[in-house]
């Protein structure tokens, strides 16, 4: 499943995925080379995860999916792009550094579907010092921006296992 989500990043932004990976290394990096790991070995959960990716790049922002949602659509990225593109547009430079969207489908909000300014990497590393461990609340805490994909039902459904996915797909 990771593989998919890696192969749709990958042609969105003609490079491979940088993957959070704290288990079975092998198997992510036969995926993309591209890997980091917690810097806490506790396993601290989804935040740890996300300060982990923006600790290991240089980029000012990220966009990130877990890897058990092998459902995104092809337009998954390119549209977090494009809504950054214009807020960027239409923000003031200080703001740049706090700029947080999330995707919304079928009244619910996606909190691991992120395009994510890596300033907030601060903000973040505090809530997880301060014992934070809500996804949610992190990112509302953020005043995200949310990306409707209310036109691409079951783009963010969890599988847990193959043999879930291969369930749901023989189902539809």
């Amino acid at each position: 499943m990771a593989c998919w989500i890696a192969n749709n990043f990958k042609k969105a932004l003609g490079k491979d995925a940088l993957i959070n990976c704290n288990s079975d290394v092998d198997a992510y990096h036969d995926i993309s080379p591209r890997l980091c790991h917690d810097r806490n070995n506790k396993r601290a959960g989804p935040l740890e995860g996300l300060l982990s990716l923006m600790s290991a790049t240089h980029a000012d922002y990220l966009i990130t999916s877990p890897c058990d949602t092998p459902c995104l659509s092809d337009d998954f990225v390119p549209r977090l792009l494009q809504r950054l593109d214009m807020v960027l547009e239409n923000s003031d430079k200080d703001e740049h550094g706090k700029i947080l969207i999330g995707v919304e489908s079928e009244h619910r909000k996606h909190p691991l579907h992120l395009c994510i300014s890596t300033q907030l990497k601060v903000s973040l590393r505090q809530a997880i010092d301060t014992g934070q461990s809500r996804v949610m609340s992190w990112v509302l805490s953020q005043q995200p921006i949310w990306v409707s994909f209310n036109d691409s039902p079951g783009n963010f459904q969890n599988f847990n296992t193959i043999s879930e996915l291969q369930t749901a797909n023989s189902e539809s």
